[in-house]
């Protein structure tokens, strides 16, 4: 039982901050304001740096920064953002990442690019995480389930590690997000 409370707060804290962040209608209620208070979990100042991003589909010279968090001015403004209390790079379950299409450096305007089995790479301290894309979609603005730890389902944990990829569609527009997913292949150890 205190799994799932646990899980389902979670997913109720990645839904408000992502529509919050997104500015979607009722994201609080009439006459609420958004608090000052900082949020567990997501950094408002100076982003804790997770690792690098490498996809060479996008170019030999892509390579964008992670932060914790999906904080706008804070870290998606800056770099790409880790959804807060969705899993590390090559743990199991969701690592899940937020980023412009269009604006503040557009990390992922070429997302709608990616080709089954496309190689993405996530540098970390640790070592280097070696994704594989398997497909993508479009969802509602809404749709926080697909940062789930398995997307689109109910559950508290997934033996898999995913890698899921969040950004707003069409190009300039809010209307709807894409939605990129791979799936981990390997782990090069650092040094």
């Amino acid at each position: 039982m205190a799994s799932t409370r646990s899980a389902t707060s979670v997913r109720a804290t990645c839904a408000l901050l992502l529509a919050l962040l997104l500015g979607l209608p009722g994201a609080l209620p009439a006459g609420a304001a958004p608090s000052s208070e900082p949020v567990a979990g997501v950094r408002t100042a100076n982003p804790t740096i997770l690792g690098t991003l490498r996809i060479p589909r996008f170019g030999p010279d892509y390579a964008e920064q992670i932060g914790e968090g999906i904080g706008e001015s804070e870290v998606l403004n800056q770099m790409i953002g880790h959804f807060p209390e969705t899993a590390d790079a090559g743990a199991p379950g969701n690592f899940a990442l937020a980023g412009h299409r269009v604006t503040y450096g557009k990390p992922f305007n070429l997302i709608h690019t990616l080709v089954l089995g496309d190689e993405i790479y996530v540098d970390t301290p640790a070592g280097t995480y070696l994704y594989r894309f398997r497909s993508s979609e479009y969802v509602d603005p809404s749709a926080i389930r697909v940062t789930y730890p398995v997307p689109h389902q109910n559950v508290a944990s997934s033996p898999d590690s995913i890698l899921t990829f969040v950004a707003c569609s069409p190009m300039g527009s809010t209307a709807e997000r894409i939605i990129a997913y791979g799936v981990l292949e390997s782990f090069t150890p650092a040094g």
